[in-house]
């Protein structure tokens, strides 16, 4: 059964969007943060494509780890630009 939540379906969409942002970024500047951020908000999108879909419920355990995986790219990320300790491929 699909549900149309609206704030479902807005994360899902901006989640997405984020997503197409962070491979273009990466395609054109090879900055490893963007395809970060970028693959995080996929999975993001992901996932709430997932519950859009209706199936929340039964793979709840499977869409937390996604969802934890996520944020912790994310953190990853920011502690790259933070620290410098990750170098984007040349």
């Amino acid at each position: 059964m699909v549900d149309l939540n609206p704030v479902t379906l807005f994360n899902f969409l901006f989640a997405l969007v984020i997503f197409i942002i962070g491979v273009v970024g990466y395609q054109k500047t090879k900055n490893n943060t963007a395809l970060s951020i970028g693959v995080a908000f996929g999975l993001f999108a992901f996932s709430h494509f997932v519950t859009l879909l209706g199936y929340a419920v039964p793979l709840e355990w499977f869409l937390l780890g996604i969802r934890a995986l996520s944020y912790c790219i994310i953190i990853y990320a920011l502690l790259c630009l933070g620290f410098t300790a990750c170098k984007s491929v040349t």
